[in-house]
């Protein structure tokens, strides 16, 4: 009886799944960053100052006022939060590039 209402509670994840990378993507719609940087071997580089996250019609976009930086499928898109919570990185094949990238994204803080 315990164990059945526990796992209706906290249902069991698998988290390579379509559906929760889906999910995860999904909390950081509509987020306002204050810079996008590439992580390289050489190093992280500033792709962007000023953009934001959209997720819509099955992508994750990250735009910057004039360009789109990061484009991939919300189910291939493998996203995490930065320990400090002050940002999320995504990593994925880029559909403008045409290469799998990784970015960080660091989220605007207001008071």
């Amino acid at each position: 009886m315990i164990k059945q209402l526990y796992r209706k509670l906290f249902p069991k994840r698998y988290y390579n799944s379509p559906a929760y990378r889906r999910e995860e993507a999904a909390r950081y719609d509509k987020k306002r960053l204050r810079a996008v940087t590439e992580r390289t071997e050489a190093g992280d580089i500033v792709i962007a100052r000023d953009a934001y996250v959209c997720v819509s019609a099955g992508y994750v976009f990250v735009n910057a006022e004039t360009e789109s930086l990061f484009k991939c499928r919300d189910g291939d898109v493998r996203s995490g939060e930065l320990m400090s919570r002050d940002g999320v990185m995504f990593t994925g094949f880029d559909e403008i590039h045409e290469k799998e990238r990784s970015i960080i994204c660091y989220f605007k803080y207001y008071r």
